[in-house]
């Protein structure tokens, strides 16, 4: 069976990736100075934790970098079972588009935050 390697799926995974990451950070005791550059410093991190060899250690290097003490079960669930394939072309994606990956993040979490305010 042939894997699903097309450009979508490769930036909905490296996205997937980033948001858990990110659901990761510690929003709740991280200062309102460092809150304000948040954005800005994730693309600087994914920048130059992508330098990586691998998937995994490019996932542990940000983690580090960002000062996430346990980084998401699904993270690692994710990292563990992507193919090598799979992890090269979301690391190249990393790599090469940090701030499309960020900002689309950012568009997606924005989106959620909408919805959420909206039910209530």
């Amino acid at each position: 069976m042939s894997e699903d390697l097309t450009e979508a799926t490769i930036r909905h995974d490296a996205i997937a990736l980033m948001e858990s990451v990110w659901l990761s950070l510690d929003h709740v005791n991280m200062s309102s100075s460092r809150r304000m550059g948040l954005w800005e410093e994730l693309v600087g991190r994914v920048r130059s934790a992508s330098r990586a060899e691998s998937l995994s250690e490019f996932v542990e290097r940000l983690g580090r970098k960002l000062g996430i003490m346990s980084l998401s079960p699904v993270l690692g669930r994710y990292v563990e079972s992507a193919t090598k394939d799979r992890a090269d072309a979301v690391l190249a994606l990393c790599r090469s588009e940090p701030l499309v990956i960020v900002a689309e993040l950012r568009a997606r979490r924005d989106e959620k935050r909408i919805a959420r305010v909206a039910k209530k």
